[in-house]
């Protein structure tokens, strides 16, 4: 079994002896943001989603209906 060949090798000469230090800041609270009330969208009520996917339903058993008539006729 072959052992892995990383592209480390290649990046060798560049990487730094010392590496630099990374801070951060101080840790702070961060404010709530206020959640603004939103009416409903037409889109996201039951009665629509509902109702479009009865409309499918009745359209694809239409199509199918009609396929099956044409098949039994030939």
């Amino acid at each position: 079994m072959q052992s892995p060949d990383y592209d480390l090798k290649k990046f060798k000469d560049k990487i730094t002896i010392n590496p630099t230090v990374i801070t951060h800041q101080e840790i702070s609270t961060i404010n709530e943001i206020e959640v603004v009330d939103q009416r409903d969208s037409i889109f996201e009520s039951p009665y629509f989603i509902w109702s479009v996917i009865a409309v499918v339903g009745l359209f694809l058993g239409f199509i199918s209906f009609k396929m099956i008539k044409e098949i039994k006729d030939k």
